[in-house]
């Protein structure tokens, strides 16, 4: 079979009965829809992507499959992105400075720094899977840790601690907080050696200028936690430079992504 046969979605699929007497030939488009389905629930969000764009049977196809709940929601945030008015000047801005990294030992470092057995899911699997030509702001590891501070797009970043070149404990620690009764509410601070129930590890994500009219704010993503600190997992949380942190940890890491597209789209305008 010559390369073309290998990459085309309709490729002919040769299946050689035992004893090599009879041959018949399959093209992809004559496999069940069951067979899609089971095999699209499985596939990495590239390939979701791609399986798409082959032709309109496959990208409802595509939309029916039993994917994983985060793998939707980054797809689903895919398609967001690749829509967005704010894409192609991100992008003009961005692609300079792009540079391809080593995603599983991004995550392994990432992990060992924090002591986690794990990282949140969605940020995890984002890290994994999302193509570097829909990065859309100064927010991804493949990007210089100090921006271009000419750029117009780059959400007045300062700091972009999840660039590859900073994997250290530095960009981690944990953290205590006590619950407010009556508001759910909470503050943190530096933590009493264990065993002290209400722990979260967090993540440094990002560094920003000019938040709410204060110097700066920070971005951490809530990773391993403990006791009370198991409920905010997997959400990001800020911290601004004339407080603790803020009261509430709202976002988890898609919901903090589109939020991210929503500021580029207004910059954009």
């Amino acid at each position: 079979m010559d390369s073309h046969s290998e990459t085309n979605p309709e490729c002919i699929l040769q299946y050689a009965i035992p004893g090599g007497a009879v041959e018949f030939n399959v093209t992809i488009s004559d496999l069940p829809n069951e067979l899609f389905l089971v095999i699209f629930s499985g596939l990495p969000l590239p390939s979701l992507i791609s399986a798409r764009d082959v032709s309109q049977r496959w990208r409802d196809l595509v939309a029916a499959a039993d994917i994983g709940p985060t793998r939707k929601k980054l797809l689903q945030l895919y398609f967001q992105v690749i829509t967005s008015p704010a894409l192609e000047p991100c992008r003009r801005e961005l692609t300079p400075y792009l540079q391809s990294f080593n995603r599983q030992q991004f995550l392994h470092s990432r992990q060992s720094s924090i002591g986690a057995t794990s990282l949140p899911e969605e940020f995890a699997l984002w890290i994994l899977e999302w193509p570097s030509h829909a990065v859309f702001s100064w927010l991804w590891p493949g990007l210089p840790p100090d921006p271009n501070t000419s750029l117009k797009y780059s959400l007045k970043t300062r700091m972009n601690h999840l660039a590859y070149q900073n994997c250290s404990s530095s960009e981690s620690w944990l953290i205590q907080f006590k619950e407010n009764p009556g508001d759910g509410q909470w503050t943190a601070s530096e933590p009493v050696p264990p065993p002290t129930t209400n722990y979260c590890s967090l993540l440094r994500i990002r560094t920003q200028s000019e938040y709410l009219g204060t110097g700066y704010s920070t971005d951490y993503l809530m990773c391993d936690g403990w006791g009370k600190g198991t409920q905010y997992e997997g959400r990001v949380i800020t911290a601004s430079s004339d407080s603790e942190t803020n009261k509430n940890a709202q976002f988890s890491w898609v919901d903090y992504l589109k939020a991210e597209l929503e500021a580029v789209e207004r910059l954009v305008g």
